[in-house]
């Protein structure tokens, strides 16, 4: 997976969640990357209040495991 290393610096400023469009653009990726991810269980999302929401220590989850593979 291709990580931009600056989501780290861009996350300080972003909200506790994140809807699914803006967790791909952290990673230079399409929304429906995202949307399979959550579909097919990988992502963990917060549903049932309107559109899903991808908790910030999410994000950092994936990060960690890019860099270390």
């Amino acid at each position: 997976m291709n990580v931009n290393f600056q989501t780290l610096a861009e996350l300080k400023g972003e909200p506790a969640t994140l809807t699914l469009k803006r967790f791909a653009q952290l990673f230079g990726k399409s929304y429906l990357w995202a949307y399979r991810l959550a579909k097919s269980g990988k992502l963990k999302t917060i549903t049932g209040y309107g559109c899903a929401m991808v908790p910030k220590t999410e994000v950092l989850r994936i990060i960690n495991e890019a860099k270390t593979r």
